[in-house]
């Protein structure tokens, strides 16, 4: 991620730009960390509340965390062609939540973890 500080009043602190860059590569080395964790947490969890019959639906669950264009994105999905109908139900089968359920759950901690991030990367950063 690039990141120019511009400071139209002709103040630069000394060593700004650089303590900034450093902090966000802190962060996001950091983040990318924290989003794998997520990424494995929604995928054991939808294992976990998969229904089993064969093994098939619980144990075709995948992930994915990757950096795109400055933007690191997580996805977990199932590979079967069921898994919707089970995870929303129909007109004749009521739904059996696996992956709702384990997103939400994970959604909070993230955020306070993402939140715990930020502010111990500018302490630690902005003591160095």
């Amino acid at each position: 991620m690039d990141v120019n500080l511009d400071f139209e009043s002709g103040f630069a602190p000394e060593g700004a730009q650089e303590a900034f860059e450093s902090m966000v590569e802190s962060a996001d080395d950091q983040l990318m960390e924290r989003m794998e964790e997520a990424e494995q947490n929604i995928q054991k969890e939808a294992q976990q509340r998969s229904p089993v019959d064969t093994g098939n639906l619980r144990a075709s669950w995948t992930g994915l965390t990757e950096a795109r264009r400055g933007t690191i994105m997580t996805e977990v999905g199932n590979t079967t062609d069921y898994a919707e109908y089970v995870e929303r139900g129909t007109s004749k089968m009521a739904a059996q939540p696996m992956l709702r359920p384990a997103l939400d759950r994970e959604q909070m901690a993230l955020i306070r973890d993402i939140e715990q991030l930020v502010f111990r990367v500018a302490a630690k950063e902005g003591n160095a």
